[in-house]
């Protein structure tokens, strides 16, 4: 069909302008949708949930061949904006009661789209009910629950709950642990 087709110098280079064109397209926008997922939460959606959410950069997504597993990503901050550990703490709890509803298994926690840790539905649904409660004002041990319930990758728990009278100190070092990882 394409065998005889015989294109000027001018078409032949209009045509190499378009596939380049579509190329820098794809790796600009199509080739980080495909390869992290549909988006469930996205920036307009977190700064909807809490108007001080504006400027920062976490995502949730659902790959696309498993729906199974929701990727919370943890990404730069917009240029303006400068956010610490306990705001992507809070985030990660606003998400998990707007997940309330979401159907999956995971929710995976990533730096710059790499999995560090996940979190089962059952822990995610819970923190988010609590938080959800106004636990999370009045009590801050919730932030550092979530650390708690963290796993590595390979289905261990991430960080050794602290124990006896230092217990919380433990805790709270984790949760530092774990929250640094995750904005590194």
């Amino acid at each position: 069909m394409f065998g005889n087709m015989k294109l000027s110098w001018k078409q032949g280079i209009v045509v190499a302008l378009c596939v380049v064109a579509m190329i820098v397209v794809w790796v600009r926008f199509g080739a980080n949708t495909f390869v992290r997922g549909r988006t469930v939460i996205g920036p307009t959606e977190l700064k909807a949930l809490d108007a001080g959410n504006a400027g920062i950069n976490i995502v949730v997504t659902r790959p696309w061949f498993t729906d199974s597993v929701l990727v919370l990503n943890v990404g730069e901050p917009d240029d303006d904006r400068d956010f610490d550990r306990i705001d992507a703490t809070r985030c990660l709890l606003q998400c998990a009661k707007h997940l309330e509803n979401e159907p999956f298994k995971r929710l995976y926690l990533a730096n710059k789209w790499t999995r560090l840790y996940y979190l089962d539905n059952a822990d995610v649904r819970k923190l988010g009910q609590r938080y959800h409660t106004g636990e999370s004002w009045s009590n801050a041990a919730l932030y550092i629950e979530v650390a708690q319930h963290a796993r590595t990758l390979n289905d261990s728990l991430a960080f050794k709950p602290g124990t006896g009278p230092l217990a919380q100190i433990a805790n709270v070092d984790n949760w530092n642990t774990m929250m640094g990882n995750l904005m590194r």
